[in-house]
């Protein structure tokens, strides 16, 4: 009753997933805009359904869940796309298609004051810097560096991580969400020029300081990324967005565990 007040919307509607019955062989794809602790047991009905799933990201809090999933989801053979919505964005293609990709540098800082959830910010506001710094760089970092700051308690901090590219380059990711105010920028330096990515800005892109013109009608970043998963335009293949699943998983992952003593090595009055 709840959601039939809020959208217009003629169709049936389930109190639970697992009550579709037949009406699952009737569905092209499912949207699971859910908390990331339940997803994995969604995905995996969906999946076994043969049902393609677009699903919000985390796609889970466990590299070892989002390793199985997308295995089974290449195993079988049904889509399973996570949106990591800034890389579907016009400024963020812009720069991937206007950069040579040799020696880049990448400074990217996300986040805002608050929320905070039921898991870590590091899933929360870490998969949009970690996408764009790999999706850019096509490679999995040689090595991760990461440290807290600004830590007010176990579920409210921030992290700066460094990521080794070696020949390729290198990139220093700032997020969290124990910021003063809300930030969203991606700074590339890729030989002599200088992009920079303000989502908050009037002018979201700039090349060497000059605005760089939106192209023309565009849609917003979740549009084009199902646009991407409905197969009207290819912007990430299924086999790209596995891999970035995977990638970013891993690296969260890895600075997952460098956090975790961090934090509890905090004094009490530090938390």
């Amino acid at each position: 009753e709840q959601i039939r007040s809020i959208v217009p919307y003629s169709g049936p509607i389930f109190s639970d997933y697992r009550r579709l019955g037949s009406s699952i062989w009737k569905l092209d794809g499912v949207v699971l805009a859910t908390p990331p602790e339940a997803r994995a047991e969604q995905v995996d009905f969906f999946l076994d359904h043969r049902v393609p799933v677009f699903a919000e990201k985390p796609l889970t809090l466990s590299a070892a869940e989002t390793r199985r999933l997308v295995a089974k989801s290449s195993r079988i053979g049904v889509p399973l796309i996570e949106d990591f919505v800034h890389v579907y964005s016009w400024p963020f293609r812009a720069i991937r298609n206007g950069i040579s990709g040799a020696g880049m540098k990448i400074e990217s800082c996300g986040g805002n004051d608050g929320p905070v959830r039921s898991y870590s910010p590091l899933y929360d506001y870490g998969p949009h810097d970690v996408s764009m710094s790999l999706h850019l760089f096509g490679q999995a970092p040689r090595g991760i560096e990461a440290r807290v700051s600004n830590a007010t308690s176990p579920g409210r901090f921030c992290v700066r991580a460094e990521m080794d590219f070696a020949s390729a380059g290198s990139a220093v990711i700032a997020f969290g969400n124990a910021f003063a105010s809300r930030r969203r920028t991606f700074r590339v330096l890729d030989g002599g020029d200088e992009w920079v990515y303000d989502d908050l800005a009037a002018h979201k892109l700039q090349r060497n300081r000059a605005p760089q013109p939106q192209e023309a009608q565009p849609h917003s970043p979740l549009t084009r990324a199902l646009h991407s998963f409905a197969g009207c335009e290819t912007l990430l293949t299924p086999q790209e967005s596995a891999w970035l699943s995977l990638q970013v998983a891993e690296v969260l992952d890895a600075i997952d565990r460098m956090v975790v003593p961090q934090l509890r090595s905090l004094k009490p009055s530090g938390l």
